[in-house]
């Protein structure tokens, strides 16, 4: 079905185009109420400044009078906009309770893991383990499949040998690593699963960090997102290591301090 009328740059859409398309939309991940809501709003003017509504809303505010009879515009980056304001809505405040809809995205977020490691155990990919990842990197995607493909390091533990972590690694020679890894592996391991959570963690860090060391707190974030994730950008590492299990985190710590020990014996 033939969905838009005119594209990004004012030129007629052909049916034969695959972005003229609703369903083109739907199979590459676009949540169905992110596109009615964008296509309602492609020649209804609701005479708002509000441009996120939910059925039901569109189905309260609709009114014929409201419609242009210009030809419309379809800004693809609009709807990817749309899509992430949805997606994130979909993710319910109190996660020990699965909604239909969000059991939609975990689903989707499964499947695109077990697709991107296809060595994948079960238990990295159930339920109730994902209802609990997913808001630590929903801000970040444009669609609820990339959670399983650009975030491998929430379903197995990073690669420090390939060539973005070595880089990464070799920033932080001449300083005392293995140290800092030491403290926050001990600082880390003194938490409880019950206080598992973004304040204590961060307050723990910044305590076992105070033993005569002169590093920035920033820089040992940086190390501990190195062991956790692989790589030296992404999501708040905070939210992260709340968000995967603390022996998850604790073994990727002491991998990396063993990894960063065996390189400086062999520089000796």
């Amino acid at each position: 079905m033939s969905a838009f009328n005119i594209c990004l740059y004012r030129a007629k859409l052909s049916k034969r185009q695959q972005h003229a398309s609703v369903s083109y939309y739907v199979d590459r991940g676009f949540l169905p109420e992110a596109v009615i809501n964008f296509v309602s709003l492609l020649g209804w003017n609701p005479k708002t400044t509000k441009e996120i509504f939910n059925l039901n809303e569109l189905v309260n505010e609709f009114s014929l009078g409201n419609v242009q009879k210009g030809g419309a515009v379809v800004d693809e980056s609009r709807m990817m906009w749309m899509n992430r304001e949805h997606l994130r809505r979909r993710v319910p405040e109190n996660l020990g309770i699965i909604t239909d809809e969000y059991a939609e995205i975990i689903f989707a977020v499964q499947n695109a893991a077990k697709a991107t490691i296809p060595s994948l155990s079960g238990a990295m990919v159930n339920e109730k383990r994902l209802a609990k990842l997913i808001p630590a990197v929903v801000e970040h995607v444009d669609v609820a499949a990339e959670i399983g493909t650009n975030f491998p390091f929430l379903f197995s533990d990073p690669d420090l040998s390939s060539d973005a972590a070595s880089t990464f690694l070799s920033s932080f020679w001449g300083t005392p690593s293995t140290m800092i890894l030491s403290n926050l592996i001990k600082g880390l391991s003194e938490i409880k699963e019950a206080d598992w959570n973004p304040p204590t963690i961060k307050k723990e860090l910044k305590k076992s960090l105070k033993v005569g060391q002169k590093v920035p707190f920033r820089s040992a974030l940086q190390l501990l997102r190195l062991a956790v994730t692989g790589t030296s950008i992404g999501p708040s590492i905070i939210d992260i290591v709340c968000a995967l299990e603390r022996d998850i985190v604790l073994s990727r710590l002491k991998t990396l301090e063993f990894f960063v020990q065996e390189k400086s014996d062999e520089t000796r």
